[in-house]
């Protein structure tokens, strides 16, 4: 048992504004070279209306769309600048000159060199093209002393006096800082000065410097920039329209003098980046207060970051030598791996009690530092590493020291406030004072402060039994245990009638307890279980929401008619939370709930916010969302401006409590198709009518395609504007299709032999918080072969039209003697074939009397099964199948057989099976359902003479055998190829049959499998032969199949059986149309 508490000081709970310290990690993606599939040293970054990332790379030019490509060419390797034109081409400049990428008539980019258009001299000048820059329709590349000017398709020369600075645009003002000259705005092609330079101008160990380096907008007219004297660096703020400047008081001043500043980045108007040379990236707010440092140890790729990019979601990307780093700088959350703070085992519990926060851990009480540096004028490294690092520290109070810890209460009577803790050893109190005494000598697992009396106190003892303690003139009263409560209690909880319920392996309820002298004198315990509607070996937790009071288990949320006696799913929250596992929930002062869940198959961990909305339901939204094994949340704490939750592997943090129910955008994008022979399609780039890239196909660049390249393969990714929020997809190829496909984590799909046709392909995606991205889709066409074209069939006609022609001529003077000879005879022929066609209808006729005279009538039917159809359709008179039900010993028994064959011989077959389980039924060695099937196939084998050879028959029978025990609520099942489908609770089961039929066959000394379980009210059970579900019909002359029979019968179970019966027929005629009725047909359906 996971038990200790650590005592946390008020580091968290002051911090929910993005000017105040951060001490935890926000999410950072990391692309190292094989993620990449480049080499890792990149240089700039841009990003275009389709939100895809293009990355200057020693290679080449990479493009992220959730994954990463490739685009090298001999003259587009180690682009140093990037950017986006207003055509949105994609503008680079490298070390041998500049050109742009665009997308060629396949959608796949080409380069194409601009510095191509001037001449040997001109090109000669071109150094390392460092700056591109695109503003209105004009893009300006910078190499040395030249700017090269881009507008409609015309390259013009700008010559300078010096290299420049910096080159950017601020309040759509072209600003250049030239060496040695100052700051000058170009325009008209002439560079004007923009302040007042002289006064920027320092002696540099004897050289004259301009002051400004690297500059980024700050506010309306001004800019805040970095500027450097004697080996020391400083930020400020310069006014554009006045030249004067102030110094920028941030609180890492003093890092200024101790490290060099490569360069700083305006994030959104709030924070400001600055690239610290070898030490990561350090943010600061607006007013110069300390956020955060980024660096390796806080999730970077490197400390040595070559440059900085914010994209339109406000993810902040680090360019380095060793690769990128994608950084969430707005992340609604933080998280503090347990490793981190020294904490070795789980958090299971947080309180907040003066101004202190406490955790219940394993192995010591703790606490941290309040390390509010807030109002400190400067910070140096050691603030700022300890501000990053925290750690905790012991506290050695003897009472406690060791002694563990499980459960926390912050308890409150009046003017006595304290925080209760439960130790391995019994519980104790700490009060405002900072004394902690011991006020019970058990241990517990869980505490409840009484709603009705305060002064009480609730102790789920451990390692059984409830108690309760009562706190009465700084005394506590051990008021004894609660009798009949000998369970493993985890919950506590109370409803509007002081009804205390208890969470275990099921649920308790303490009905209204009254205390007289402090002891309880109506000890009324009542235990709930799998007969009042719960699910089995579950635990239970319950939740008061107003005056109702909901449970959460694992197996979903449940609510309580006290007029039934019955717990039932609960909607309350949704439909996801009614099926899925609730773990923990907790309610903050503003009305909303927390929620810890779990999908069923516990491959994610859920935080979830719930608040109501104005039409009295509520809004549900996944604020937290991680992949997990075998980690855990145990423990949730809303408080003032934000949200904690712990448990076994960090702590997260939720900061901005008004954006978390924003929902986060999802960008798709299609990146590769090939046709057959992996022959390029599409290359992941549309364009529209004049070139453009956009995001979604164009209708007039629909391919069409040949028959031969009816194989494709598609290849997509997604986006999220969450950092690592791991993407699923999923695809629909419309003309193929009837329907999306599963989600998957997949990002290609393939598709063979596809038919002549028109085709459009579907792809969206969904992070792992459920958030959906827009549908986007690809059409095409694919013609006929040449010989399913119209010209093919116009020349088949023709061809056969002639041939008839001969045919016809050369057939009917023949044929016409031949009918004049045969006529007479043909006649005399006919009157025999009528008359025995009648005397073989009459006896077939004889033969349907007979059969329908052995199988159960409607009224014994009725009497075992008042709720049931039965959809019996022999495909002739007679039938191969058929239904048999016998009751014996309160025991109803039931099954429907499909015979080898149909007609006559199906129906010989079938008056043998009946006769044989007859005789079955009546024999005492048959003991269940299985055995049955074992006896029957004995039965046929010796009946049929079946050997085994390859020359002797294989008839037989496939069967579904079902006994119902109504008394015991039991149901055994047994199947021969035939499977049984139940329905409960809204979710279909199919009970799988042995694969195996009853007759001879190479298994058939194995025994049948005899299936038993528990049967509920209101269950529906469906036995059949495979008439329906093979019967050809649709638009496309297709089997009818067990999807549409299992979605059919999910939609209509709830209906009255005898109307199932005929919506079940009335739909097989509609599928079949004009196709006849394939084969025998047998539904049987029986609601309990």
């Amino acid at each position: 048992m996971s038990r200790i508490l650590i005592l946390f000081f008020l580091f968290f709970s002051s911090y929910y504004a993005l000017s105040q310290h951060s001490t935890g990690l926000i999410p950072i993606e990391k692309f190292n070279s094989d993620k990449l599939g480049a080499q890792p040293h990149c240089f700039a970054f841009a990003q275009d209306s389709r939100n895809a990332i293009y990355v200057g790379n020693k290679d080449g030019l990479l493009v992220y769309t959730g994954i990463w490509r490739k685009y090298i060419t001999d003259n587009a390797t180690e682009i140093r600048a990037i950017t986006i034109g207003n055509d949105r081409n994609i503008y680079i400049g490298n070390q041998n000159g500049f050109g742009y990428f665009t997308p060629n008539d396949t959608g796949i980019f080409a380069y194409h060199p601009l510095d191509t258009m001037l001449t040997k001299e001109q090109r000669s000048k071109i150094e390392n093209t460092q700056i591109v820059i695109s503003k209105d329709s004009v893009i300006y590349f910078n190499a040395g002393k030249f700017i090269y000017k881009y507008y409609k398709n015309n390259l013009s020369i700008i010559p300078l006096d010096d290299v420049i600075n910096n080159m950017t645009v601020i309040h759509n003002r072209l600003l250049i800082t030239i060496k040695h000259h100052g700051l000058f705005e170009l325009k008209n092609n002439k560079l004007t000065p923009v302040i007042d330079n002289s006064k920027y101008f320092i002696e540099d160990k004897g050289e004259k410097v301009f002051k400004i380096l690297q500059y980024q907008e700050y506010a309306k007219n001004k800019i805040v920039y970095l500027s450097k004297a004697q080996e020391q660096y400083e930020l400020r703020i310069l006014n554009l329209k006045t030249s004067k400047s102030k110094h920028f008081n941030t609180q890492l001043d003093s890092l200024f003098i101790k490290f060099k500043v490569k360069s700083l980045l305006n994030i959104s108007n709030k924070l400001i980046a600055l690239r610290i040379e070898n030490k990561g990236i350090f943010i600061i707010d607006m007013n110069g207060k300390f956020v955060r440092k980024l660096d390796v140890s806080s999730g970077l790729q490197s400390d040595v970051v070559e440059n900085m990019f914010l994209d339109k979601s406000n993810i902040l990307w680090a360019a380095h030598k060793t690769g990128i780093s994608r950084i969430d700088i707005f992340s609604n959350y933080e998280f503090i791996p347990l490793e981190k703070l020294g904490i070795k085992n789980s958090i299971e519990d947080i309180k907040l009690f003066n101004d202190t926060l406490f955790l219940a851990v394993q192995d010591q009480l703790s606490y941290f530092k309040n390390l509010d540096y807030t109002n400190k004028e400067t910070l140096d490294l050691e603030d700022i590493e300890e501000l990053s690092n925290p750690k905790s520290l012991p506290i050695t109070n003897p009472l406690s020291f060791g002694k563990g810890c499980y459960g926390l209460l912050n308890f409150e009577s009046g003017n006595h406030k304290s925080l209760l803790f439960i130790t391995m050893d019994n519980i104790m109190e700490k009060t405002l004072d900072g004394s902690i005494k011991t006020i019970y000598n058990n241990s517990g697992y869980k505490l409840f402060q009484d709603l009705k009396d305060p002064k009480r106190v609730w102790v789920s003892l451990y390692p059984k039994g409830l108690a309760s303690i009562y706190y009465d003139d700084d005394k506590w009263i051990d008021e004894g245990e609660v009798e009949n409560t000998s369970y493993e209690i985890y919950d506590i909880n109370a409803d509007k009638n002081n009804n205390i319920w208890l969470g275990s392996s099921g649920l308790l309820k303490l009905k209204s307890p009254i205390f007289e002298d402090h002891k309880i004198i109506n000890s009324t315990v009542i235990q709930f279980d799998t007969t009042n509607g719960l699910s089995p070996n579950d635990a239970y937790i319950s939740y008061r929401v107003g005056d109702d009071i909901v449970f959460a288990s694992a197996d979903g949320l449940f609510e309580y008619s006290e007029e039934a006696n019955m717990f039932s799913k609960s909607d309350y929250f949704g439909e996801w939370m009614k099926n899925n596992f609730t773990f923990r929930l907790h309610k903050d002062k503003h009305e909303r709930t927390w929620a810890i869940c779990y999908p069923k198959d516990r491959s994610k961990v859920y935080i979830k916010s719930i608040i109501a909305n104005s039409e009295g339901s509520y809004f549900v939204n996944t604020v937290f969302s991680k992949q997990i094994k075998a980690q855990r949340f145990l423990a949730i704490y809303p408080y003032e401006g934000g949200m904690i939750a712990a448990g076994d592997f960090s702590i997260v943090k939720f900061n901005n409590i008004s954006k978390i129910d924003t929902l986060s955008g999802v960008d798709i994008f299609i990146n590769k198709i090939e046709k057959t022979g992996k022959v390029p399609l599409f290359g992941g780039n549309f364009t529209n009518k004049i070139g453009f890239i956009c995001k979604n196909q164009d209708n007039n660049s629909k391919p069409i395609l040949d028959y031969k390249d009816n194989n494709l393969v598609f290849n997509f990714s997604g986006i999220s504007d969450k950092v690592s929020s791991g993407i699923e997809y999923r695809v629909w190829l419309e003309g193929n299709d009837e329907d999306w496909e599963m989600w998957d984590d997949k990002t290609e799909f393939r598709f063979t032999n596809l038919h002549e046709g028109d085709y459009t392909f579907w792809v969206q995606a969904r992070d792992i918080y459920g958030n959906l991205s827009s549908k986007l889709s690809y059409s095409f066409t694919v013609n006929p072969p040449w010989n399913r074209t119209i010209w093919a069939y116009i020349t088949y006609v023709i061809l056969l039209g002639a041939f008839v022609w001969g045919a016809i001529q050369y057939s009917t003077r023949k044929l016409k003697k031949i009918i004049t000879e045969a006529t007479a005879e043909i006649q005399e022929q006919k009157n025999d074939i009528e008359e025995k066609n009648e005397e073989i209808v009459s006896s077939i006729r004889y033969a349907q009397r007979i059969q329908e005279a052995v199988v159960p009538n409607e009224k014994i039917m009725n009497k075992s099964f008042p709720d049931h159809f039965v959809l019996w359709k022999p495909r002739d008179i007679v039938s191969g199948d058929y239904y048999w039900m016998m009751e014996k010993g309160g025991k109803h028994i039931l099954a429907a057989a499909d015979c080898t064959g149909h007609g006559v011989p199906g129906a010989f077959m079938s008056i043998m099976g009946i006769s044989f389980l007859n005789e079955i039924a009546n024999n005492p060695k048959v003991q269940n359902a299985a055995s049955a099937l074992d006896m029957l196939r004995q039965n046929v084998i010796t009946s049929l003479n079946q050997e085994g050879s390859e020359t002797n028959t294989k008839d037989g029978m496939d069967m579904s055998i079902c006994v119902y025990d109504f008394k015991e609520m039991k149901m055994e099942f047994a199947g021969a190829y035939n499977p049984m489908y139940m329905i409960r609770d809204g979710e279909l089961s199919i009970i799988k049959a042995d694969r195996m039929p009853i007759g001879i066959h190479e298994r058939d000394k194995a025994p049948f499998t005899n299936i038993k379980f528990d049967m509920h009210k209101g269950d529906v059970y469906y036995i059949l032969s495979d008439g329906y579900i093979d019967q050809f019909g649709g638009p496309k002359g297709k089997k009818f199949m067990t999807k549409r029979f299992k979605k059919l019968i999910l939609e209509i179970h709830e209906k009255p059986m005898a109307e199932q019966r005929e919506i079940l027929w009335n739909n097989l005629l509609e599928w079949r149309g004009d196709i006849e009725q394939l084969d025998d047909i047998i539904v049987i359906g029986v609601r309990v």
